[in-house]
């Protein structure tokens, strides 16, 4: 048996010789050659298309994928799931995979299986787009994938707030029972200032609004978030009080949350660009990651306009650093991993953002946040 390269004809949908070959398929044949056989063609194509009037028993032939052709209906699509590209992004190298039925593009253009190199050192989006090679080929949905090369250089760490030490700690202060009848719900009041303990000299405090504490069975408890042994969180449900808001100035920031301990599966919310530091202000650019307690997987997904749905990505362990990277409503989120995944809210409309960032989980004591930092340009 010796390695050799040959070429395989082609079926169309009917089963029938189309006259073309596949190129460059490499397997152990017998020495001297060898013709077409259906196994060489099923191994080919990646499946093998059985056409009858009933649907086929075995799931399987030739060791590959059975696609089942009706006689009555021999017209139809072979349904293909593209494989995802892999992405080396400090190497700025994408890896198209090689696939029966599947293009790929590259910002709009068709490239080639294998490795692709995103040219120059500069920060960029790359869209990548799979699509069905042929009209014998139909995918399932729309698969978009963009990916962010190289960093936004000019931002330098601003502030950071670091909670070792600090167990006990109510980071928004609960106001006192005889000054809320004169207190308006919607008055935002300020809390801790930040430490700047991880770096940074920006002045900086958490805010919210409301009195900090509502009644559960007849105790006046607070609602805010705390600082554990690890970590801050919200320990109360308290619907929108789970957030807590600070003014950078700017949208146009990059985030860096340290997610010590997750407790139970939740959603964590940053919101850029508010226009104040109200807990149900929504008038920025929300983005959203899923945090697991299973302690490998997080859930996160790209976000693109035209597109309604893109499948979610597993982003690897929850625990460890997340980074949200902002730039004029774009926003890139990167996972403690490396995985990453861009949420497109582009163009920003300046007059519509205001300063605050707001970060939240949607469920009480569920995960805890060891330290935050915020990086911005000097320009901002």
């Amino acid at each position: 048996m010796a390695e050799q390269k040959f070429r395989v004809c082609q079926v169309d949908e009917r089963g029938r010789l189309t006259g073309a070959a596949l190129d460059g398929v490499r397997e152990m044949i017998p020495e001297g050659g060898g013709g077409w056989s259906a196994e060489r063609q099923a191994k080919a194509q990646g499946y093998w298309v059985e056409h009858s009037e009933e649907p086929p028993t075995e799931k399987t032939k030739y060791g590959v994928p059975v696609v089942w052709a009706a006689k009555r209906a021999l017209g139809a699509q072979i349904p293909v799931q593209p494989f995802t590209p892999s992405v080396n992004l400090a190497r700025r190298i994408i890896t198209l995979p090689r696939q029966i039925g599947v293009s790929y593009f590259i910002n709009g253009t068709e490239t080639q299986p294998g490795d692709f190199n995103v040219p120059g050192s500069d920060a960029r989006i790359v869209t990548i787009e799979a699509k069905a090679a042929s009209e014998m080929y139909v995918l399932p949905s729309i698969f978009r994938w963009e990916r962010h090369f190289g960093t936004i250089s000019n931002r330098a760490l601003w502030a950071s707030d670091t909670f070792a030490g600090r167990v006990g700690e109510k980071l928004y202060p609960i106001l006192p029972v005889e000054d809320r009848p004169n207190h308006k719900w919607y008055e935002v009041r300020e809390g801790s200032a930040w430490n700047n303990q991880a770096g940074g000299t920006g002045a900086v405090r958490w805010s919210a609004f409301g009195p900090g504490a509502k009644d559960i069975n007849g105790v006046d408890t607070y609602n805010r978030w705390v600082v554990l042994e690890s970590g801050a969180s919200a320990v109360v449900d308290g619907g929108e009080e789970l957030g807590m808001s600070f003014n950078p100035g700017t949208p146009n920031i990059s985030l860096e949350v340290d997610i010590s301990e997750v407790r139970k599966n939740a959603s964590l919310e940053i919101y850029f660009g508010n226009r104040t530091g109200m807990l149900n202000d929504k008038s920025g650019t929300v983005s959203t990651i899923g945090v697991r307690n299973d302690g490998t997987t997080s859930s996160m997904r790209d976000e693109i306009p035209g597109v309604p749905w893109l499948r979610n990505t597993n982003g690897g362990p929850s625990v460890g650093t997340w980074r949200f990277d902002f730039l004029d409503g774009l926003i890139v989120i990167t996972s403690p991993g490396g995985i990453q995944v861009v949420h497109d809210r582009s163009p920003l409309d300046p007059a519509k953002y205001g300063p605050f960032c707001r970060i939240r989980f949607d469920q009480p004591d569920s995960a805890s946040i060891s330290a935050i930092r915020v990086y911005k340009s000097p320009e901002a």
